[in-house]
């Protein structure tokens, strides 16, 4: 997008012309354009009352006001360093173009890309790859996400599976908090998957204490499952934050996990052979023969 300079003699038609570039062909701006300079202003004089507001006559006020909708949160956007004052438009056309590529790719309702909401993406400190990255993954969730995740995340999130878009282009979830609530989500579906079910908190937690893991808090949810039957029975047993806690490292929790194995296993003597491990219960054998 070319941003004019207005160093080479311009005239009223070529500045209606740039500002036509930027999408700013109401009346309210050409009648205004054409009027100042046939009356001898300056065209970086017209730019300046355009962009800034500074004529308070009827007409400027009705020409800054088309620009503000035209460009929606502009000034505020410089304010934070998030555009330069010099080529403000051309980034900004630049921004929406990214935005508008990628959601016209995968097929975005209209308003997820309106002039509001492209401002709230802009104002929210994302770059247009950002958010061309998290309607990548929009999509590909709607397409393959299990229905035990959609579960957890209406559930926990208030997200039904139609409402993956605007979750995943909330402009209001910074990158670290969207990735934080995507992964608690697979944690949380798998729990479901194993009859496991665990609570947000406990999702967003184990993505904690595994940095941020998929894997590893999966390996977790799979250990901890596995030994879901020590949270009852007869004796001493393990609450599910135990293990889980167990399940990434806690040693007072592997500690208490340990002793609660060796008294089930005691429980079966004279029967099978366990071997209990950091595991759990690796293998039942075959009952003892005389």
């Amino acid at each position: 997008m070319t941003v004019p300079t207005f160093s080479s003699a311009p005239t009223p038609e070529s500045v209606v012309a740039d500002m036509k570039n930027w999408g700013l062909d109401s009346r309210d701006i050409t009648g205004y354009v054409i009027d100042k300079m046939m009356r001898g202003f300056s065209a970086e004089w017209v730019l300046s009352a355009i962009r800034n507001g500074t004529d308070n006559s009827s007409a400027g006020i009705a020409a800054h006001t088309a620009y503000k909708n035209r460009f929606p949160g502009i000034q505020e956007a410089i304010d934070k360093g998030y555009l330069t004052p010099t080529d403000r438009e051309a980034l900004y056309i630049d921004y929406e173009t990214t935005v508008k590529s990628a959601a016209n790719q995968y097929g975005l309702i209209p308003q997820l890309t309106s002039k509001e909401r492209i401002s709230q993406y802009l104002l929210s400190g994302n770059s247009p790859s950002e958010i061309a990255k998290r309607i990548v993954k929009a999509a590909t969730a709607a397409n393959t996400i299990p229905a035990e995740t959609i579960a957890f995340m209406t559930t926990n999130y208030g997200v039904t599976k139609g409402d993956l878009y605007s979750f995943y282009l909330d402009p209001n979830l910074t990158t670290e908090v969207l990735q934080q609530r995507e992964v608690a989500a697979n944690i949380g579906g798998e729990a479901i998957r194993r009859d496991f079910g665990i609570t947000r908190q406990q999702a967003e937690n184990l993505y904690a204490q595994t940095a941020g893991s998929e894997e590893n808090a999966m390996r977790a949810i799979e250990e901890a499952s596995s030994l879901k039957t020590l949270m009852s029975g007869v004796g001493e047993s393990l609450t599910q934050d135990e293990l889980i806690a167990a399940a990434t490292g806690n040693e007072a929790a592997r500690k208490k996990q340990q002793r609660v194995l060796g008294s089930r296993v005691a429980q079966f003597e004279g029967g099978g052979g366990f071997a209990a491990g950091r595991g759990g219960i690796s293998g039942l054998g075959t009952a003892a023969t005389t």
